[in-house]
């Protein structure tokens, strides 16, 4: 197990981050006693790029929990509207 302090958290991180993607565990200290500990994820846990594409229909289920997009349409013809249809 590695070892880092709140510092290191603060100010190095790329340093952690690349022992945390080694699969190393990292003990965490401030001013010299143990704080906690930081593991990687296990392999099924972890949520990995299956392709450059973002699937937009789960980044809005995640993000607006159901709560609906207007459509392209509706853009354009809320767009068009004057102030007096209603804007």
């Amino acid at each position: 197990m590695k070892s880092a302090t709140i510092r290191d958290l603060k100010h190095d991180f790329s340093k952690i981050e690349a022992w945390i993607h080694q699969g190393e565990k990292i003990q965490v200290t401030k001013r010299g006693v143990p704080l906690m500990e930081i593991s990687p994820l296990k392999e099924g846990k972890r949520e990995e790029k299956k392709s450059g594409k973002i699937n937009f229909q789960e980044v809005q289920n995640r993000l607006w929990k159901g709560e609906r997009f207007f459509s392209t349409e509706e853009i354009d013809r809320m767009l068009s509207m004057t102030d007096e249809e209603g804007l």
